[in-house]
């Protein structure tokens, strides 16, 4: 190697490391914006909702919803400070465009609104979250509707989600399954009349379910007793076949 090569390397070799730096550097700045920006966005909300003080937002609409998450899973609100929060979120364009970006948005955007509308929590937001469930195809995309569904899950919900399973890969199976292990306590209630469902999908879920949680006794050997008749019968039908 020649001193004009080694030059030429030793450049390069300053212009990446000097790139790296401004890199670093950028980073934290923007970092430190926007803890800021999020420290703000709390203070906001605590003094203007919890406190009563008369003050004007100059915060983003971004900022402000995810405010209102941390502040949401730190401390419980009162019912109605938690509803003067969601009527001025309503207001924001941040927030109306997750009504549409959940149906009409690309992967990514489909599921960060799911995770929006989930943390709003009103009847609209549930009502979008079930209507894209019910059409949604890419597996992923329905693993996020389905677990923002599943902690305030009602009859309808459920079997919204069930109805998933009959059209679905085995990756996602296998998602709603230990979706459904980890909540089992608010899923139990609305098992029971889908022990008679002869897909294969919601058979196996069942049989999962029966392995890993917690089944009342009589439950329990209600549903094995119909498997084992189920199975008396295919065998007899294939019996009778042949």
């Amino acid at each position: 190697m020649n001193l004009t090569e080694a030059l030429i390397l030793l450049l390069i070799f300053e212009a990446v490391s000097v790139f790296l730096l401004v890199s670093v550097f950028s980073q934290k700045v923007v970092n430190s914006h926007r803890l800021q920006k999020q420290v703000e966005a709390r203070d906001y909300i605590f003094r203007h909702y919890l406190d009563g003080e008369i003050l004007k937002k100059t915060l983003s609409d971004r900022f402000f919803f995810d405010a209102f998450i941390e502040v949401e899973n730190q401390v419980q609100l009162d019912p109605s400070i938690r509803q003067k929060i969601i009527d001025d979120l309503l207001k924001t364009s941040f927030c109306q465009s997750q009504f549409r970006k959940i149906r009409h948005g690309s992967l990514l955007k489909r599921k960060q609104a799911a995770f929006y509308l989930h943390a709003l929590g009103t009847k609209n937001a549930k009502t979008a979250l079930r209507a894209q469930l019910m059409r949604e195809k890419n597996a992923s995309v329905r693993f996020y509707l389905v677990n923002a569904l599943i902690l305030d899950l009602d009859q309808d919900s459920f079997r919204i989600i069930i109805d998933s399973l009959r059209v679905c890969d085995e990756a996602y199976r296998h998602w709603i399954e230990a979706l459904f292990k980890n909540h089992y306590s608010a899923i139990e209630k609305f098992l029971v009349p889908y022990f008679e469902d002869s897909h294969p999908s919601i058979r196996h879920l069942i049989l999962y379910l029966t392995r890993y949680s917690d089944f009342n006794s009589r439950k329990k050997l209600d549903f094995l007793f119909y498997i084992s008749f189920i199975f008396c019968y295919i065998t007899l039908s294939l019996y009778s076949v042949f």
